[in-house]
């Protein structure tokens, strides 16, 4: 018998080995994960599914974390955002609270600090 999903994360990051290790760990602990390996990618998809949580890299191709960011927070005000990065600049960590996002992480993300944030998003 298949255990409910925890809910629905939409995972985008243009480096695909932190994609797919995130994907995996998020799967471990009964999640359903969809990801997208851009940002014009991850708001398409956005706008065509149904999720309970965003975790968006910030510095990506096509389209960078804070317009991810602004879009997703246009089509749907109340959407939990987590955002990464590799950079920790403080004017785009304010950038990104000030425009709506729950949490932010600088990478490498230290696992103990994600589970936190998730669980914060996900109450029991």
């Amino acid at each position: 018998m298949r255990i409910m999903a925890r809910g629905t994360i939409l995972l985008i990051d243009d480096e695909i080995d932190i994609r797919g290790f995130l994907k995996d760990f998020f799967e471990d602990r009964d999640f359903n994960v969809e990801t997208a390996s851009d940002g014009a990618e991850g708001v398409e998809k956005f706008k065509k599914g149904k999720f309970d949580l965003v975790v968006s890299d910030m510095l990506m191709p096509k389209l960078i974390g804070l317009e991810v960011l602004r879009q997703i927070r246009a089509a749907k005000p109340d959407q939990r955002v987590i955002m990464m990065t590799g950079v920790k600049e403080e004017s785009m960590m304010a950038k990104a609270k000030e425009l709506g996002c729950h949490d932010y992480l600088t990478k490498p993300v230290q696992l103990a600090q994600l589970v936190e944030k998730i669980t914060e998003c996900f109450p029991e």
